[in-house]
């Protein structure tokens, strides 16, 4: 160890920075950014998004209905721009479906394709917009969230 520390004396001073960093994204990771994405709501089984659904029909807050995957790159690349989204808009409703955990659902959307937004309002679609498309998605957003 001696003969480590001569030889690369500048780790010993590193390895702390290295070690707290790792558990900060340790911990992040294990709590699933949970603070994040307070706003978001995951679903997790099909009766809970049923029964987000009927909740939505007597609401008339606008729903954004994000179809994703885990393994989906732009899909991934678009979470952040959704936490902000949510942080953004307080009178909007955010939705996450993973759809290899609800394929049923994704089925009954007919999503094609990752990532999929579908709008909906009193339980009824609105519009969709498929990709990884930021402004386009904001102005959707600001077009229907106040609509009647």
């Amino acid at each position: 160890m001696e003969l480590y520390i001569k030889t690369f004396p500048n780790i010993p001073k590193i390895q702390p920075k290295v070690t707290s960093f790792h558990r900060a994204t340790t911990k992040r990771k294990r709590m699933g950014n949970k603070a994040s994405t307070a706003k978001i709501i995951e679903m997790q089984s099909a009766s809970q998004w049923r029964a987000q659904l009927e909740a939505s029909k007597q609401s008339n807050k606008l729903l954004v209905i994000d179809f994703s995957a885990t393994w989906c790159g732009p899909c991934k690349w678009m979470e952040p721009v959704i936490e902000e989204y949510a942080n953004l808009y307080d009178d909007v409703e955010f939705i996450k479906i993973d759809v290899d955990t609800l394929e049923d659902v994704a089925r009954q959307f007919k999503v094609e394709a990752m990532p999929t937004f579908v709008l909906v309002k009193k339980g009824k679609e609105i519009c969709r917009l498929v990709g990884a498309k930021k402004t386009e998605l904001q102005k959707l957003i600001e077009k229907h969230r106040f609509d009647n």
